[in-house]
């Protein structure tokens, strides 16, 4: 794996030259493309499905069932809520840079 600067880029980008490295970025840049269809797709569905059984006016607690997909409503009540994160590295990877033509 190679190292070389690439002042061209930003003030300290590194572009590193590894195959596979890039192979397995580009995998995942292929899977996080239909993972936000499938995610935005069951938004849409759940929404849909949430919508449709609160327009049933079911008390919170009772269990309903339609088909094989039993549903309850239940009430949450408003609190405070405090947690703490705890220190960590965070690696983020970036939408991928496109050849300029």
């Amino acid at each position: 794996m190679a190292i070389r600067e690439n002042p061209q880029a930003s003030f300290e980008d590194k572009v590193i030259e590894d195959a596979e490295l890039e192979a397995v970025l580009e995998k995942r840049w292929k899977l996080k493309a239909k993972k936000a269809d499938a995610v935005r797709d069951f938004k849409e569905a759940d929404d849909d499905a949430k919508d449709r059984i609160a327009g049933l006016e079911i008390p919170p607690g009772v269990v309903g069932r339609c088909g094989r997909f039993p549903f309850v409503t239940s009430v949450t009540d408003a609190a405070d809520i405090e947690f703490t994160r705890k220190r960590g590295t965070r690696i983020t990877i970036k939408k991928p840079i496109e050849p300029k033509e």
